[in-house]
């Protein structure tokens, strides 16, 4: 089925490489999960498949089973019965077994990557665009905070802040959409600010400008700063 819905997209995948793999794996005495029948049916067809993972086997040895059981869709690993039958015995003859089974195609060592970071702390000031941004979120929270401790509904202040949530909504409903809205006021604030400190567009992101003007002032390459910016 995958093949062919691949083949109907023009989809051509020659590789398969899967990140944090433990977390498709099967184990005995549990029942197959819907992710891991989905990404066996992805290696069964690509010619190449890796799964990257700190913890190749969390549980039992049955994991490992359930991951050559992806490495190999020829079916040699699919029995479970057989794997325990072989390697499922406490015994040093079962590990040395088992370890020579797996030693060609795990790889455990650690990768050192040749590159270095070299972390520091810098404070970034705000682009004038995140700083009004910053204080019109801030003034119109606070002005529906006032208002909710008075039982009443800053709409004026709602809508500033989430405007969407009014746009082509009769006048007449505004109130209600407020007070729901006032339920999350927290969580609203936090995400908005969140949006203009982190997430702003490149031109106007004093964190972006800030990391470009240093690596293009870095002769020796990136310098991976945590720049972090205060409204």
């Amino acid at each position: 089925m995958v093949a062919q819905a691949w083949k109907v997209n023009g989809i051509d995948y020659q590789a398969s490489f899967l990140d944090e793999g433990h977390v498709t794996l099967d184990r005995r005495g549990k029942p197959d999960s819907l992710l891991s029948a989905m990404m066996t049916a992805v290696s069964d067809n690509t010619p190449y498949y890796m799964a990257m993972t700190a913890d190749p086997a969390k549980n039992d040895i049955s994991e490992i089973r359930s991951q050559l059981d992806k490495l190999y869709p020829d079916g040699r690993y699919g029995s479970e019965d057989e794997w325990h039958k072989r390697y499922g015995i406490n015994t040093s003859a079962s590990r040395d077994a088992l370890r020579r089974e797996v030693e060609s195609k795990f790889f455990t060592q650690e990768i050192s990557p040749p590159t270095k970071m070299r972390p520091s702390e810098r404070t970034v000031e705000l682009h004038p665009w995140q700083q009004a941004e910053y204080e019109k979120i801030t003034y119109n929270f606070d002005k529906a905070r006032a208002a909710m401790s008075r039982g009443e509904v800053a709409v004026d202040a709602l809508k500033a802040l989430r405007p969407e949530r009014f746009d082509g909504v009769p006048a007449e409903q505004h109130e209600a959409i407020g007070r729901q809205l006032q339920r999350g006021l927290a969580t609203m604030q936090e995400n908005l600010l969140n949006r203009v400190v982190n997430l702003a567009p490149a031109d106007r992101n004093a964190g972006i400008l800030q990391s470009v003007w240093v690596d293009l002032g870095n002769d020796r390459g990136v310098d991976n700063n945590d720049s972090r910016q205060h409204g």
